[in-house]
Parts: structure tokens; sequence; C-alpha cells
């Protein structure tokens, strides 16, 4: 991605939640808030223009009272990150490493956008980004929005997309 193009989009940015609780949002920004469903509220700074808040574990397994992400946390995402694909983004949860990562590379390669993570390694939560392709695939043939369906059927951490989003050095460290 050529540093002008880069400039002029808007970025999705991936922070923890101590990192996101304390930064001030610019102006028009939208946050995805991740959390374990039986913690309290991220207490987000004022100023955010909206903020789309999920509860799920850090896992694929069900029972043992963990709540993994469904197709419907899937699908408010993809409204979420449709309603407000024009403006900058951050997605948080409590290591900004797993689940926001899967989260966010997945939107950066739907929406063309430079990704900011808070580490130098890829490691997006696996569970979160086979669910996100398939509730892609239903919303991306009822929006007619055929980069989705793209990046549903090719996933998100192909060469393509991962070179696109974030430098060679960081896209180097994704090994499936």
């Amino acid at each position: 991605m050529s540093a002008q193009l880069a400039m002029n989009k808007p970025t999705i940015r991936v922070l923890t939640q101590y990192d996101a609780m304390r930064r001030a949002p610019v102006i028009g920004e939208v946050c995805i808030s991740i959390t374990n469903p039986r913690q309290p509220e991220a207490d987000l700074e004022p100023g955010w223009s909206d903020v789309l808040r999920l509860g799920f574990h850090d896992t694929d397994r069900k029972g043992g009272g963990f709540t993994p992400m469904s197709l419907d946390h899937a699908r408010e995402v993809l409204q979420f990150a449709r309603t407000h694909r024009d403006v900058p983004m951050t997605v948080h949860c409590w290591a900004g490493s797993s689940r926001s990562v899967g989260v966010a590379v997945f939107l950066a390669a739907w929406l063309d956008r430079e990704l900011l993570p808070v580490n130098d390694v890829l490691a997006p939560n696996p569970w979160v980004v086979r669910k996100l392709q398939r509730a892609a695939l239903g919303c991306a043939m009822r929006w007619r929005d055929f980069d989705l369906m793209r990046v549903a059927l090719a996933g998100p951490l192909t060469r393509k997309y991962r070179y696109r989003m974030v430098t060679k050095a960081i896209a180097d460290t994704y090994v499936k």
C-alpha cells in the first residue's frame, strides 16, 4: 500500500483493553469493544462516534461456562463495519492479540484498510476468522458486496490481503 494511499484511507487499530480505555478517539472514530461475557464492559473515554460492545471468550469451546463467538456476533461486526466503512476504527479485546486481531484482519482485508496492530506478530483467533467468513457469505449475497465475498471465500490472511494491510515484517510473521 503506498504511503499516500494509506494517508487518505482510514485505518483499523488494534489495542489492548487497557490502551483502548485510555485512548481519546479521533473525530468520527468508532470502536468494537470485545470483553468476556461475565466481565464489566470496558470503560471507554467519551468521544467515540459509535461503539459496538460484544461479549465472547477467546475460545471455540462450548460449555463449561464459555461463550465462543457466534454467527450473530459475526453478523453484528459486519453490519457495524458496513455502516462505518469510511471512518477510522479501533478494535480491542483484553490483550489485543487474538479476538480483536481476528476481527481486525477480516475487516482490513474486506475494507482495504491498513491494520495497526498492538503487537508485531499476527496471531488472530482462527475461530473468530472462520465465524466472520461464514457470516460474510450470507451478508455478501444479501448486500451484493463482491469484495466481502472474495474475503469470505479466500480468507483474510492470504498473501494478497496480508501484505496490503500491514508491513512486510509483520505480514511475514503469520504462519498457517
